[in-house]
C-alpha cells in the first residue's frame, strides 16, 4: 500500500504547481481513491493520516459507502469525522477549512439520517455560518453553503436561488485557490451548480457546468454519469 501511495504522490506532484505543498498531496490521493470508488485504498488511508486529512478520508469513505448502498458504514465514518473536526477545533476554534468540512459532514448525516436532522440540520448552519463569517470569499465556505441550503427544505430556509449564487462565488473563488494545503471541491461546485440549473429546466446550462467540471476533475464519474443521463438533443 505503501509503495502505491508513493507512486499516486510522485504522479500527482508532476500535475500541481510548484506552491502546492505536501499536504495538497494526501486530499488528492483521497479523492483519487474515491473517483474510482476504491473502498480499501480509502480504508488504508484512514490508517495512516491525521488530523484534517483523516477527517477528510472518513468524509469521502461515507460518500463512496453511501454509492455502494453499505448505508451503515457510511453513518460509522461520518461519525468517526465529526470526532476529528470536533477535536480539532477545541484547538482552532476559528480554522475555517474545518468549519466548512464539518458543516458538510453534519449536512451529509442529516440527509442520511432524517430523524436526527432536527440535530445535525442545526449544526451544519451554525457551522458554515461561523465560516461564512471568518472568510466569506473562501471557495469551500461558498461551495458547503450552495449545498446545504439546495438540500434543505424551504421551510428550514432552503433554496435553491441562494444556492446558485453561492455557488457562484464558489467558482469564481476558486480561481484563486491554487496551492492551498486543502484544495478540494472545484468540480463539485460545478457539478452541484448544473444541478441546480437542470432542476430549473435549463438543460443546456447544465451541460456546460457538468462538462466544466469534467474538465477540472477527467475522473469524475459523478459528471460524466449526468452529462451521459442528460445527453444533448
Amino acid at each position: 500500500m505503501k509503495n502505491t501511495l508513493r507512486a499516486i504522490s510522485i504522479v500527482l506532484m508532476t500535475s500541481f504547481t510548484v506552491s502546492a505543498s505536501a499536504a495538497q498531496l494526501e486530499i488528492d490521493t483521497i479523492e483519487q481513491a474515491v473517483n474510482q470508488l476504491d473502498r480499501t485504498t480509502i480504508l488504508e488511508l484512514t490508517s495512516e493520516y491525521k488530523a484534517y486529512d483523516l477527517a477528510f478520508a472518513h468524509y469521502k469513505l461515507a460518500v463512496v459507502a453511501n454509492v455502494q448502498q453499505d448505508k451503515d458504514t457510511a453513518i460509522a465514518a461520518l461519525d468517526k469525522a465529526i470526532v476529528t473536526l470536533e477535536t480539532m477545533l477545541k484547538d482552532e476554534p476559528n480554522h475555517v477549512e474545518v468549519l466548512a468540512l464539518l458543516a458538510q459532514v453534519y449536512g451529509y448525516k442529516a440527509g442520511l439520517q432524517p430523524m436526527k436532522a432536527i440535530v445535525y440540520g442545526p449544526k451544519s448552519n451554525r457551522a458554515i455560518a461561523q465560516a461564512e463569517a471568518l472568510a466569506p470569499e473562501h471557495p469551500r465556505v461558498q461551495l458547503v453553503k450552495g449545498i446545504i441550503k439546495v438540500n434543505t427544505p424551504a421551510l428550514f430556509g432552503g433554496s435553491s436561488e441562494q444556492g446558485k449564487q453561492a455557488l457562484d462565488k464558489s467558482i469564481q473563488a476558486f480561481s484563486q485557490d491554487l496551492g492551498s494545503d486543502y484544495h478540494w471541491g472545484y468540480a463539485d461546485a460545478h457539478t452541484w451548480r448544473g444541478i441546480i440549473h437542470n432542476n430549473a429546466g435549463n438543460t443546456d446550462l447544465a451541460r456546460v457546468d457538468w462538462q466544466k467540471a469534467v474538465e477540472i476533475n477527467p475522473d469524475s464519474g459523478w459528471a460524466k454519469s449526468l452529462l451521459s443521463k442528460h445527453k444533448a438533443k
